[in-house]
């Protein structure tokens, strides 16, 4: 069974989806906001976001700041998924192998 996490579209009128992504070299998190086809910020410039984890716990905010609605438990959900995917590694594997069980 392949898991993938994608881009989490948040609204279909307004064409406005969450991009997580991961920078290898300094080993951090962002999550890119698009619009219409276009990034509009990135969640993660100028700060630390060293684990998935603290880069879904401050989405909310980040999200609040462009007037878009804050995640629902599904979405962070799959935003971390999605982060862990960007990276690679243990980490996605193990969340890989625990949704496969479940499924």
């Amino acid at each position: 069974m392949t898991v993938t996490f994608g881009p989490l579209l948040l609204d279909d009128e307004a064409n406005t989806q969450l991009k997580p992504t991961f920078e290898p070299v300094l080993r951090l998190y962002y999550v890119e906001l698009w619009k219409d086809g276009a990034v509009l910020d990135v969640h993660g410039t100028g700060e630390w976001l060293e684990t998935a984890a603290y880069a879904v716990d401050a989405v909310d905010a980040f999200l609040a700041g462009h007037g878009v609605r804050p995640l629902t438990d599904i979405e962070r959900a799959e935003l971390y998924g999605g982060l862990l995917q960007a990276k690679g590694g243990a980490g996605y594997e193990v969340l890989t192998r625990q949704v496969a069980r479940r499924a």
